[in-house]
């Protein structure tokens, strides 16, 4: 058992969900640990180490293999037998070989030779030519004295793998009981001989060499016969029996001068004349062994077989041969495969001779072979035994007709037609999954026709032309939904591509024109374009390579960058600017390289730094304040220098020593445009080395990671405001690897996930707002193939193979009750199509569409009475244009505009008396210009003044209705207060840093409040309240850091008890109870981690 492989991977005890730190499960390092532990005899302990690894691992299949073999050596053989049933049930592939192997080991340790019996033979359907199995069910058959089945399988094992030694021995074993000792000297002489000086082999020898120097006590039983050959030995039985090769008489000319070698002498010497059947010792051993007496090998064999001889004498004698010994051994171990390669077998009712081809020790094909060609019908397979292809050759040995090739599961992966041995005719290749993956045509072994390529879900992602092997005519490439979505648009001639190549966007828009010469090079101007048609890039080319003006654009027309190229490098003065044309940078180009001055110019068009430039490297640096003063410069001392950056508003942006071959180097501090700590670390030759830590505003602590030369490596952890763990993990080679958990922000788990290089991998598990297990969803190297649901109890309700059901049609997940909530159209395993989402009661909230698996198009959410509560438009998963919310009576809410998921223009809301409550400008994602606040009668609260996302100043109207000149901030810090025209305060906050902090307080128009929210942090905490204009309490909200969590109440202006709901981490949880105006209540409520699950009408 010792040669079970030993891969990595189990499942892991019970997780302990604490915010403890994540261990570190090196899977490389626990393996050699374990084979430390094995080394030393500690079986269980290895074993322990093993359940350390996750389940997920990428490895675990074979690590059910290790463990089943510790296992077994414990003596634990219904651990054995269980483990081995629930790694059946995997997809491990021809790991699973391993599963027959150690289950029926398990099942013959317990002496249950009938149930091991049914195990390999279960096996042996699945790895027809995997030696072991043959082997232990030879050891089965024999101990249930089915002695000719036991004979027949130790032969097919040895057959299948000739340097396997073990069947050997007991062949051996059977013949010698049975007094049948040429046969047993045969049997054990190869068991010696396939390892001479291995483990056990001088034990092997000392037996062997009494077994031949003494008399045979067994008495034969007349019924078994081992071989249809059995009589034809009995001469030569009689033989060595009599041991006349003993006789001091019986010369041989030999230095080692013991029974074995005596007694092998003379069975060679009466083998010459051997005329024997078609049993096996006929057919196998005596033509090996004639082979070594013709070949006058006795004394190189004689040699060979003592080499673990610990005699002094005899010890010498062998070592001066030992170079002759690793000869002999070589050719002899050749032979012997060349006569175990020919074998008859019965082949649909009749007899055939096929041959063995082997690789290494193993069957790599069975057919037929004439003068040395293969011939006819041919069957190839793995190390593991399994079936990997099957085919037809020629007499002139040449690949023929229809060829095969399998999957691990047995599933077709390639079928093809061959002619005078090259590919003439169709060409299909399927993925694991079944799927296709490629239809194509060859004709005198090249491409012909048409050829087609799909992705895994079955989505046609290429369709083009071949003749004679080369690409001509339409070549049709689609986005992964397949052919709904054209990408490109291509012709190709004689391989090369011609005219203007298209690329489109998803929604059929053309996203580049690409001008191909007749020869297939680039020449001509290369165009861009945005969503809506205008232009993004404008690039010259010649010769495929980029010579002439180069000019992009922003997607209100602006010039970003322009500038030129030469021979494929950029050359000369480039400018680049912001989008309202203002000049944001200034650079030039000798030979590709940045040279002389680098001027970036801040959004208002003064100078915000300067950097002085030599063939691409900084050798000098200078920033600016607003007045154009130098606030910093230095240049290069020794090839280095300290640099220090400063925002356009002179506060330190990050500082450390900056080498101009190398880059950073040494501890950096990076900083906010307000002067704040965000991050720091450090570096060697510009590559981030050890701990790189990033803050809060607050200074506290936002994560920890550990680099390596540049990489992510070592343990991550990221923390809430509060500074609860918001998720941890481990990084090796910058990917994710092993177990990483996440939190919400009251310290609850809220999943566990696990990484195989990057990707999600095996079943991933997600919690509830309160820490109940909610989903589990299943990945493979990071494709989705399942999804389960759990229920409030956490119960199992549903159940989504994506593999199946998620390939094309209407994919639906149910609430609780089975009644649908959310319905996809999928189109090759891609949300493609109408989406919807219904309410508990059947009715319709959302309804938009899905194009190649993202958001497009028009989106609507909707009030229980039907109306509109939102209208959204996507592009390609991102907002894109108009985005309209209504009030329940179907007046406007907000209204906002989005390009590509950035918020561009002006977002207002509105009070449901249509008056403007906010107005707010946005410019690329950020709030830019004047942000103004009103009370619901339309009287001006609060001007704030944003430049480009950051608080420049407020303002407010005076009693006199005139606004005031803006009252500057410095650092986005400030206490802020603002009055109506009448001389009240209309709201009043703290600002720090950016973050809203302490109480934040809107006034009516009359004085009394409005609203009351508490802030730590820039987020949400505590009770807020809103209030009615007639003093009534309207609702009270409770916050934890941004998240609702605790009680959500909402009263009716007469101060009565509308809604008492009870969220957890943002969701609603529990009960959700509804009031009428008298304070009755009407209805409740029942959520589970935000949905609900039943309804309690009153």
């Amino acid at each position: 058992m010792k040669n079970i492989l030993y891969f990595c991977l189990l499942l892991a005890p019970i997780l302990s969900f604490s915010q403890e730190k994540i261990p570190l499960i090196d899977v490389e390092k626990i393996i050699d640990q374990v084979r430390e532990k094995e080394q030393s005899g500690e079986t269980q302990q290895a074993l322990d180490l093993l359940n350390k690894i996750h389940k997920n691992d990428s490895t675990y299949c074979s690590i059910l293999t290790s463990k089943a073999y510790y296992l077994i050596n414990l003596e634990k053989y219904d651990e054995v037998i269980e483990l081995m049933d629930e790694a059946k049930t995997y997809s491990c592939g021809d790991v699973r070989v391993f599963f027959y192997v150690n289950q029926g080991v398990a099942y013959a340790s317990k002496e249950n030779y009938a149930k091991a019996l049914e195990v390999y033979n279960e096996g042996i359907k699945h790895f027809p030519t995997y030696y072991k199995l043959w082997y232990n069910k030879g050891l089965s058959l024999e101990k249930l004295d089915r002695i000719d089945e036991a004979v027949a399988a130790y032969q097919r094992s040895i057959t299948l793998n000739p340097l396997y030694r073990s069947p050997q021995l007991r062949l051996g074993n059977l013949c010698y009981k049975q007094g049948k000792i040429t046969q047993a000297l045969m049997c054990y002489n190869m068991y010696l001989l396939l390892d001479p000086d291995g483990s056990g082999s001088f034990e092997t020898l000392q037996s062997l060499n009494n077994i031949v120097s003494s008399k045979n006590e067994n008495e034969s039983d007349p019924e078994i016969e081992i071989s249809e050959d059995d009589e034809y030995f009995e001469d030569l039985d009689l033989i060595i029996d009599n041991k006349i090769a003993l006789n001091k008489d019986y010369e041989i000319d030999h230095e080692i001068d013991i029974a074995l070698i005596r007694q092998n002498h003379a069975m060679l010497t009466q083998l010459e004349n051997f005329e024997g059947t078609d049993g096996f010792w006929s057919k196998k051993y005596v033509p090996f062994f004639n082979w070594i007496q013709k070949n006058e090998y006795f004394e190189d064999f004689s040699y060979t077989l003592v080499a673990s001889i610990q005699n002094e004498k005899y010890k010498k004698q062998v070592q001066k041969k030992q170079k002759d010994i690793v000869e002999f051994l070589k050719i002899a171990l050749e032979q012997w495969k060349l006569v175990l390669s020919k074998n008859t077998v019965v082949v649909d009712g009749e007899e055939k001779e096929l041959h063995n081809s082997y690789q290494g020790s193993f069957v790599e094909g069975q057919g037929v072979f004439t003068n040395e060609t293969p011939v006819g019908h041919w069957k190839f397979y793995n190390s593991y035994g399994r079936l990997t292809g099957e085919g037809n050759f020629a007499e002139d040995g040449k690949r023929i007709g229809n060829w095969k090739w399998y999957y691990e599961t047995g599933d077709e992966k390639e079928t093809a037609v061959y002619l005078n041995g090259e590919l003439n005719g169709k060409n299909v290749m399927h993925y694991a999954n079944g799927s296709m993956y490629i239809d194509g045509n060859y004709a005198n072994g090249k491409l012909d026709g048409e050829y087609k390529f799909y992705n895994e879900n079955g989505a046609l992602i290429q369709k083009k032309y071949f003749k004679n092997g080369k690409l001509n005519g339409k070549y049709l490439s689609y986005f992964a939904v397949g052919k709904d979505a054209l990408e490109y648009d291509v012709v190709y001639k004689e391989d090369l591509l011609q005219g203007t190549v298209i690329e489109y966007y998803v929604n059929g828009a053309v996203y580049r024109e690409t001008p191909y010469t007749d020869d297939g090079k680039i020449v001509g101007i290369e165009k861009k374009y945005h969503i809506d048609g205008t232009l993004v890039v404008e690039a010259n080319y010649k010769e495929n390579q980029l010579d002439g003006v180069y000019t992009t654009y922003f997607a209100n027309g602006a010039v970003n960058d322009k500038g030129q190229y030469l021979e494929g490098e950029p050359t000369g003065m480039w400018k680049t600017y912001y989008d309202d044309n203002t000049i944001s940078d200034e650079y030039e180009y000798t030979k590709g390289k940045l040279n002389g001055s680098y001027k970036r110019f801040d959004t208002d068009g003064k100078i915000h730094y300067e950097y002085t430039y030599r063939k691409d490297e900084i050798i000098a640096y200078k920033f600016y304040d607003k007045a154009g003063k130098v606030i910093k410069e230095a240049k290069k001392k020794g090839g280095e220098f300290l640099y220090k950056s400063y925002s356009p508003d002179g506060n330190i942006t990050s500082e450390g020593i900056y080498d101009i071959k190398g880059g950073k180097k040494g501890d950096w501090k990076f900083y906010s445009n307000n002067g704040v700590l965000t991050a720091s670390g450090s570096y060697v030759d510009d590559k981030t080395i050890g701990e790189y830590k990033t803050f809060y505003k607050n200074g506290k602590e936002e994560s920890v990671a550990v680099y390596k030369d540049g990489m992510l490596a070592g343990y991550y952890v990221a923390y809430h405001k509060n500074g609860k763990m918001k998720n941890q993990g481990w990084y090796k080679e910058d990917q994710a690897y092993g177990e990483w958990r996440a939190y919400y922000v009251d310290g609850t788990l809220k999943n566990s996930y696990y990484y195989h290089k990057g990707d999600l991998h095996g079943d991933q598990q997600e919690y509830s707002n309160t820490g109940k297990l909610n989903r589990i969803i299943g990945y493979k190297f990071g494709s989705l193939i399942s999804d389960k649901f759990f229920d409030e109890n956490e119960e199992e309700y549903q159940v989504i193979n994506y593999l199946k059901d998620g390939v094309k049609g209407v994919l639906t997940h149910n609430f609780t009750n089975n009644l649908p909530n959310i319905s996809t159209m999928y189109v090759n395993g891609l949300q493609h199509g109408n989406y919807t989402r219904h309410a508990f009661d059947g009715k319709k909230l959302v309804d938009g569409t899905y194009t190649n698996g993202n958001e497009s198009g028009k989106w609507t959410w909707y009030f229980e009475n039907g109306k509109p509560e939102l209208i959204r438009h996507y592009f390609d998963g991102n907002k894109h244009g108009e985005e309209l919310r209504y009030n329940e009576d179907g007046s406007i809410k907000m209204k906002a505009e989005y390009y590509r998921g950035e918020q561009q223009g002006i977002e207002v809301t509105y009070y449901k008396n249509g008056k403007v409550e906010i107005s707010t400008p946005y410019k690329n994602n950020q709030t830019h210009g004047r942000k103004e606040f009103f009370d619901s009668l339309g009287n001006l609260q609060l001007v704030r003044f944003y430049n480009h996302g950051r608080l420049v100043g407020y303002s407010y109207l005076d009693t006199n209705g005139k606004e005031k000149p803006m009252i500057p901030i410095t650092n986005e810090t400030a206490n802020i207060k603002a009055y109506y025209t009448n001389g009240k305060v209309s709201r009043e906050m703290e600002v720090k840093n950016g973050d809203f902090v302490e109480t934040y307080i809107a006034y009516y128009y009359s004085g009394k409040m409005e609203s009351e929210t508490h802030y730590m942090d820039g987020e949400f905490h505590g009770i807020s309240k809103e209030y009615y204009s007639n003093g009534n309490l309207k609702n009270e909200k409770e916050h934890n850091y941004g998240k609702l969590h605790g009680k959500v109440k909402e009263y009716h202006e007469n101060g009565k008890m509308k809604s008492d709901f009870n969220y957890a981490n943002d969701e609603l949880t529990g009960e959700a109870k509804h009031y009428n105006e008298a304070g009755k209540l009407t209805k409740t409520e029942l959520y589970f981690n935000g949905e609900i699950y039943d309804i309690q009408t009153l």
